[in-house]
């Protein structure tokens, strides 16, 4: 990064001023001071997480009936992300009035040991969402010992594991579905087309990894909640993303099917984000179909 920065630096300089060797100390200086200020920005950014706000119409709710959902992914609890990280996510939940939280995978950043030793995990026990928390796998689960770490988040409170499951709850049903990574494994996770499809229930797919788009559509479900990608979390690696996925970011619809991948509320490596946020994302799914109730 800071050589990128010289070189931009140096651009610059000789536009203006003519030929400046590489290494003079005032092209060393300015690069220094931008990186610098663009790791300060960066982590301001990264420890700042915001609220991102989406809405999704289904006529399998009653009109008036709305239900909101908190999603959050990517935590990556471990040596950068600590305690006081994950007690600033819980009291943002919960002041955030979610009627259901969702976390989409890679709750863990890898190792467990530093989790287990600085009980991280144990503040997520204090989410209050009256509807229910449920999370998936993610990549980063399968970067150490998967049943290890399938174990430790079985044991976090109300939390709701759901790996290659799904469960219901009022109108709602939820698919959570085993990460892509299985497959280091030599298994195969099972198909959508396996659970049960399209019925009155409002069907949400947990994915992990926003690969499998085209499948959830294909499968009817009503809506696709991901991560994963970070947005790339620092610029210009959305390039990247936005080459690799579908949508890397944000919020779509595909045929019947809306779907929310959410830049997630840690970071991978540094805790820096350049361009991008950290957010939790929250839905409001609002009910369209006509009462019969006179009303």
């Amino acid at each position: 990064a800071i050589m990128l920065v010289l070189d931009f630096i140096r651009v610059l300089l000789r536009a203006t001023r003519g030929h400046v060797p590489y290494h003079t100390p005032l092209v060393v200086e300015l690069a220094a001071s931008v990186t610098a200020l663009l790791l300060i920005v960066g982590h301001v950014n990264a420890v700042s997480p915001e609220e991102t706000r989406y809405a999704v119409c289904t006529d399998k709710l009653d009109d008036g009936q709305n239900v909101t959902v908190a999603l959050v992914s990517d935590i990556h609890m471990g040596y950068a992300v600590t305690r006081p990280d994950i007690k600033r996510l819980v009291d943002m939940l919960n002041s955030s009035g979610a009627d259901m939280v969702l976390i989409s995978g890679d709750l863990i950043d890898g190792s467990l040991a530093p989790v287990i030793t600085g009980h991280l995990g144990a503040d997520l026990a204090r989410i209050s969402a009256p509807m229910g928390v449920f999370a998936s796998m993610g990549n980063h689960e399968y970067m150490d010992d998967d049943k290890a770490a399938e174990r430790y988040l079985r044991g976090l409170g109300r939390l709701v594991l759901l790996r290659d499951q799904q469960t219901c709850v009022g109108p709602f049903r939820i698919i959570g579905r085993d990460d892509l990574s299985l497959a280091r494994k030599g298994r195969n996770r099972l198909p959508l087309s396996s659970f049960e499809g399209a019925d009155s229930l409002f069907t949400i797919v947990m994915d992990h990894q926003p690969a499998a788009i085209d499948e959830a559509v294909d499968f009817g479900a009503d809506l696709m909640v991901s991560g994963h990608t970070h947005a790339g979390q620092i610029w210009p690696m959305n390039i990247l993303t936005g080459l690799i996925y579908r949508l890397d970011y944000g919020f779509a619809c595909y045929g019947g099917t809306s779907v929310v991948v959410t830049s997630g509320y840690g970071t991978w490596g540094p805790r820096v984000r350049i361009g991008t946020i950290a957010e939790v994302a929250m839905i409001d799914i609002k009910g369209t179909r006509e009462r019969n109730d006179g009303r």
